[in-house]
């Protein structure tokens, strides 16, 4: 663009250019971005049958308004210890070879 245009463009009252724009496009392009290199790593690696637990535990993580240390701190922790005091009593007796 000239400098004249730009000038009888500003002259004329042109409508202002959306700020956010810029924003909208790249989260656009991201979200096309990750959905093609997802689509390709599932056509290239095959489908696992455990993909439906992982999306379930990203979408559950994701959609999870509870955030704070304190929360995290208690309840993930109580579910990894949980499984493993349960594994640690009774793997030796039901596990043995």
């Amino acid at each position: 663009m000239k400098t004249d245009e730009l000038i009888n463009m500003l002259a004329n009252h042109a409508p202002p250019v959306d700020r956010q724009i810029a924003t909208r496009r790249f989260g656009t392009a991201l979200v096309i971005g990750l959905a093609l290199a997802l689509l390709v790593l599932l056509t290239v690696s095959g489908i696992r049958p455990d993909i439906g637990q992982v999306a379930a535990t990203l979408a559950y993580s994701l959609h999870c308004p509870e955030m704070s240390v304190a929360f995290w701190a208690v309840w993930y922790v109580l579910g990894m210890l949980i499984p493993t005091a349960v594994g640690a009593l009774l793997g030796p007796r039901l596990l043995r070879w």
